[in-house]
């Protein structure tokens, strides 16, 4: 490769840029805003258009950050450490997008569950190296099934999702 140049994210493995881009291209890359910095991290979010009495956000997670609250990436420009979807009663600054759910390859990929707690049930996916983190909305542990897919998880918009890798 070194005769071609160097890759300048050489620490960014393709597995993980291969899974940026399956999520960007599942919401249409739109364009987030960071909405508040953290100890450690930086949240970037945007809100789904729809007419609803709660909130959809879809929120990336970064290590903190030296952007402005208020800057605006596009999905594709943003190394993210955990993608949520999320409904929430919280409003918050930032601009909204409308995509079309996909239930196709790869996001027909099947999540197993790997544990089953109070507040939360957490999968893996043998295609990706994911794990999936959907909160509980209730009070049972069982609120979700032991199989699924990535694209049922995404539209639970309960979901935390962390590349593992």
């Amino acid at each position: 490769m070194a005769q071609y140049g160097y890759i300048i994210d050489s620490d960014l493995q393709s597995d993980k840029r291969d899974v940026y881009a399956m999520f960007s291209q599942y919401f249409g890359n739109p364009t987030l805003t960071k909405i508040r910095d953290e100890r450690l991290y930086s949240t970037y979010a945007v809100k789904l258009n729809v007419y609803l009495r709660e909130n959809r956000y879809l929120m990336l997670i970064t290590t903190k950050d030296e952007n402005q609250i208020g800057a605006m990436f596009l999905f594709d420009d943003i190394m993210w450490e955990a993608l949520q979807t999320r409904s929430t009663n919280s409003e918050f600054e930032c601009g909204s997008f409308t995509y079309m759910p996909s239930n196709k390859s790869p996001y027909s990929s099947r999540i197993y569950l790997k544990e089953r707690q109070d507040k939360r049930t957490t999968y893996t996916n043998k295609d990706y190296p994911l794990s999936l983190c959907l909160l509980h909305t209730g009070k049972s542990k069982y609120e979700y099934p032991n199989l699924g897919t990535i694209s049922s998880a995404l539209e639970s918009w309960q979901t935390i999702i962390k590349i593992e890798i």
